[in-house]
């Protein structure tokens, strides 16, 4: 599948800003988090204002993150984490009629963030943040039926985004022992990509589109205690309707969509 070459080549990308800013300066102190994540994902998809459809649910992934402190307060933060899980469907598959069904999701989400903490007093820090990132996913409609009992097709997509995530995070240290920490900040897309697979489902006959590019949200906030570190969260997606492209004389367009992703994410620090 296409989405093994967007993988390949963000990873690339981290390593390479890594590796030239490695000789800069010498580390101070590094920090890893292993984390899991629980999602509560909505994504829905619009013509015209009206709502085409809607999938709810919950998503589940696993995520590391490792965060390198240099002697003059700049930070570097890659990370990656793995998201899959099963949501409710409810709308149109292409021109049928209204049906529900559930769909799969596997998605992967790599970024990396450069930045400068600035101490305003003893116990307040903020640091201003800028990075690129990318999320990738899956996304498998099953086959389900329509309200008059027909059966009605499902069919399989590929996702990628690129984006990048300018921003601002800051901390309050509560003790020795504790902080509360919170970022915000924008997601400005660079690459949209959507490729619909559309011979009932299957792998045989694929047509590309590009949707629209929107800025989205992110925010975070949580509180660190000693190793343990738990977070609530936001993170948003937007696509504005696609071109219309052609398969086999057929036009294809991705509707408008969004996407409202609410969860909640447990880290261990090390």
């Amino acid at each position: 599948m296409k989405m093994g070459k967007y993988y390949g080549e963000a990873l690339i990308l981290a390593c390479v800003l890594f590796c030239g800013l490695m000789p800069a300066q010498v580390f101070a102190e590094n920090e890893s988090d292993v984390y899991l994540v629980l999602e509560n994902y909505t994504w829905k998809e619009f013509s015209g204002g009206t709502r085409l459809l809607k999938e709810a649910g919950p998503l589940f992934g696993v995520g590391f993150a490792y965060q390198f402190k240099f002697r003059d307060e700049v930070t570097l933060k890659p990370g990656v984490e793995i998201f899959v899980g099963s949501v409710d469907y409810d709308g149109a598959p292409n021109a049928g009629g209204l049906f529900k069904t559930t769909t799969d999701y596997f998605g992967l989400k790599l970024q990396a963030e450069v930045g400068r903490r600035f101490a305003l007093g003893k116990a307040f820090s903020i640091e201003p943040i800028a990075g690129i990132g990318l999320r990738a996913w899956m996304r498998d409609i099953n086959d389900g039926r329509a309200e008059d009992g027909s059966p009605a097709d499902g069919h399989n997509e590929e996702w990628v985004t690129l984006h990048l995530r300018l921003g601002v995070r800051g901390g309050l240290d509560l003790s020795n022992a504790s902080a509360l920490f919170a970022e915000v900040g924008l997601k400005v897309p660079l690459y949209n990509e959507s490729t619909r697979y559309v011979a009932n489902g299957g792998l045989d006959d694929q047509v590309t589109m590009h949707p629209g590019k929107m800025v989205s949200l992110f925010a975070e906030t949580g509180l660190k205690l000693r190793t343990f570190r738990i977070s609530v969260f936001y993170d948003g997606l937007r696509f504005s309707e696609s071109d219309v492209e052609y398969n086999s004389s057929v036009g294809y367009y991705q509707h408008e969509s969004r996407a409202d992703i609410y969860g909640i994410k447990a880290a261990s620090t090390f």
